[in-house]
């Protein structure tokens, strides 16, 4: 019998008394009992059950400690390359903006004959600063949907269940992912345009 099984016993019995009307409890049954609950208790500790069950305890401490490091060391590595990527953006955006710019530059200086070309390679131009106009907000987004799910974080410790932070993480995390997409297409679009207007 173990102490739960003793427990259970005991109250039984404090019902059957107080069923027969009985508010008193002898003495001797209550010493009985107690020499029962330390004679079960000493059997757990010799057989090792109270052993076993901080071990268990400990690890299952532990497994829990290398999932959250791992969750967090991925959710650490999922900001840092979309923080890459965003970066990427920018950079390649702005240096084809630039590029473009400068050449723009040269040859209206040269002659104004250039000018249909120009123009047309003013529009590859902004297309170029649309990408890194969107890029530029998307690294706001992203910002955003770390703050949310940051609030989120900080619920979940005060106890609550459900937070609507987790929505609006989600909600900025896929606009971002959507502004970064559309960052990257302009920079081929204005890319293309380019190579249309200069080989005509």
């Amino acid at each position: 019998m173990n102490i739960y099984e003793l427990i259970s016993e005991f109250r039984l019995v404090l019902a059957d008394i107080k069923k027969s009307g009985g508010t008193v409890v002898p003495i001797l049954n209550l010493e009985n009992y107690l020499d029962d609950i330390d004679g079960v208790l000493k059997d757990d500790v010799k057989g090792g059950s109270i052993n076993v069950a901080r071990e268990n305890f400990e690890r299952d401490i532990e497994i829990l400690k290398i999932k959250h490091n791992v969750e967090a060391e991925g959710f650490r590595a999922v900001m840092e390359a979309g923080l890459s990527a965003l970066k990427s953006s920018i950079i390649i955006n702005g240096s084809a903006a630039l590029a473009l710019l400068t050449f723009i530059g040269g040859a209206w200086q040269r002659s104004c004959d250039n000018f249909p070309l120009i123009s047309s390679l003013g529009k590859a131009l902004f297309i170029f600063v649309l990408g890194v106009g969107f890029s530029g907000v998307a690294s706001g987004m992203r910002y955003l949907s770390q703050a949310a799910y940051q609030q989120n974080c900080r619920d979940m410790i005060l106890g609550k269940v459900y937070s609507v932070w987790i929505r609006i993480g989600n909600f900025f995390r896929n606009l971002t992912i959507i502004l970064a997409v559309v960052s990257y297409f302009s920079f081929f679009y204005g890319a293309w345009l380019s190579y249309v207007y200069f080989s005509h």
